[in-house]
């Protein structure tokens, strides 16, 4: 860290009193990363770590830089800091909300910039996701949160409502921890909706059902929709080859190109690809449940609920689990996905 001495304030106070340490972790992570530039990292340190450090209380100050520390040798490492990083989320994070929640960050600097970099990162390479509304909202809702529990906990709930359908049934579960009031402000539950704890089993029970336009009482009527699509072609920035097929195994929706084969998990934030392996044989039997029909003409049924979209008509492939239909298209990367709505 011999790039260090232009650092002043407290993280210079900091390095000078485990000057041989940080030199050895520095040493150590090179040897992880071999492009590890010690002038690299006292630029961060100066732009990024410094003004965390001076906003948490004195005696916090030396935990904290330790904990950044470290996370910022990996990053650097892995290229997610720097000019020409392809995370600008990340560094967004840094500068505005670590900063912005000094006392919740010195509970345990750890565990909090570890997480808030992981969720930035998972926001960053997930596409068609609010990441920057995440980031807004982290910082507003910090002010209502009594300790970093409860802020990594909203912290899920608000990656699930940006677009992160993966995290659905975590961010449910985390929501059960919170206090009511706080919980329902980071849902967004509309003002008439179910009781608590009413309203989250049927959010668990509908992915596509709106916590904002929630209310008691059963739905008046019911109806079939596209509610969105997903997937892409490779050349263009998307996940498949070829046009992709759907099936549904043990109620799960697995979505093959010619290639590869991904967990579709979709909800109505958002729809996100994972990928499994190697792709699905063609006719892989289907197991689960399900009360859709889609037929040649682009028909739809769902029990006594009918839709016909033309342009589904002549589907390549389609599956349901007990919430949604997936259908693919012969010449198209995309696969589109139709619930059962209500008012």
């Amino acid at each position: 860290m011999s790039n260090a001495p232009f650092l002043s304030g407290p993280v210079s106070d900091v390095l000078r009193r485990g000057r041989d340490r940080y030199n050895t972790k520095f040493a150590l992570a090179r040897h992880t990363y071999p492009a590890l530039d010690g002038a690299a990292l006292g630029d961060n340190l100066r732009v990024y770590v410094a003004p965390i450090v001076e906003a948490v209380a004195p005696a916090a100050q030396d935990e904290t830089f330790d904990a950044l520390y470290d996370i910022s040798l990996e990053l650097l490492g892995k290229e997610f800091f720097g000019p020409q990083t392809r995370y600008p989320l990340v560094l967004a994070g840094w500068r505005e909300l670590l900063p912005a929640v000094p006392e919740l960050l010195a509970e345990d600097p750890r565990r909090v910039a570890g997480a808030v970099t992981n969720a930035l990162y998972n926001l960053s390479v997930e596409p068609n996701v609010k990441a920057e509304l995440w980031l807004t909202e982290m910082k507003e809702i910090a002010a209502h949160c009594a300790d970093a529990g409860e802020f990594l906990a909203a912290g899920q709930i608000l990656a699930w409502r940006a677009g992160l359908a993966q995290y659905r049934m975590g961010a449910l579960a985390a929501a059960r921890s919170l206090p009511n009031e706080l919980a329902r402000m980071v849902l967004a539950l509309s003002p008439v909706a179910p009781p608590f704890g009413e309203a989250i089993n049927l959010l668990q029970q509908d992915p596509w059902l709106d916590p904002g336009r929630m209310k008691s009482g059963p739905h008046e009527r019911q109806w079939l929709q596209v509610m969105a699509s997903a997937g892409g072609f490779r050349g263009f920035g998307g996940p498949f080859l070829t046009p992709p097929t759907v099936a549904c195994q043990d109620g799960q929706l697995i979505v093959s190109d010619a290639e590869h084969s991904w967990l579709l998990t979709a909800d109505l934030f958002g729809a996100t690809l994972h990928r499994l392996g190697a792709a699905l044989p063609p006719n892989a039997p289907q197991t689960g449940n399900s009360m859709f029909k889609l037929n040649g003409l682009g028909k739809i049924e769902h029990g006594r609920n009918t839709h016909t979209i033309p342009w589904l008509a002549g589907s390549s492939s389609s599956a349901a689990n007990e919430t949604t239909l997936a259908a693919t298209l012969p010449l198209s990367h995309l696969l589109f996905l139709v619930a059962l709505v209500g008012e």
